[in-house]
């Protein structure tokens, strides 16, 4: 398996796994994501500025497959432009500890490959991709899941706050990558 960045011509198959994760967060009635967020022109947006990375394994039917996609970003003002998000900054500031901050969001793995590993090899990949580093996101209150999977992997959460697209609580988790 391997991570690298996700290609234009690639944009299918993470719709794909995106529609997937959208159809089983409603029907777990947890309302983060909807039909405007995240789409199509997002991704292509995240291609093109680097930030959308994959997991891919062999499928022995299919070749090549994405297992797990993510967009990172260190650009924290810009992903928090929320009206209180200022608070939230001041806090990765805080917890970087001089190292590189980087805000992990649209954390997808196929639904069909789910508890299987993947989402847990890509995280472990990145984090020896960008050693030196620490590692945000944030997750609905709602989403036990999600939350499991990234204190499974040594996030911690480190804040709470409202977000301007949802009525939930959200927590913002951190991690710091080893540096070597």
């Amino acid at each position: 398996m391997k991570l690298r960045r996700v290609k234009e011509n690639e944009l299918n198959e993470v719709m794909k796994i995106c529609n997937q994760i959208k159809n089983d967060l409603k029907a777990k009635n947890i309302p983060i994501w909807d039909d405007d967020y995240p789409s199509f022109s997002i991704f292509k947006e995240d291609i093109l500025n680097q930030r959308l990375w994959c997991l891919k394994d062999i499928n022995i039917f299919k070749g090549l497959k994405i297992r797990a996609v993510l967009s990172i970003s260190n650009n924290i003002q810009e992903e928090l432009s929320w009206d209180n998000s200022k608070r939230l900054e001041k806090r990765i500031e805080e917890e970087s500890k001089g190292k590189t901050p980087y805000l992990l969001s649209k954390v997808m793995v196929d639904v069909s490959c789910q508890n299987q590993g993947y989402g847990s090899r890509l995280l472990e990949k990145l984090f020896k991709e960008k050693k030196s580093s620490s590692f945000f996101l944030l997750v609905s209150s709602k989403n036990l899941g999600a939350i499991h999977f990234y204190e499974k992997n040594h996030f911690h959460k480190l804040d709470q706050t409202k977000v301007p697209w949802s009525e939930d609580v959200f927590y913002l988790y951190g991690k710091e990558s080893p540096s070597k």
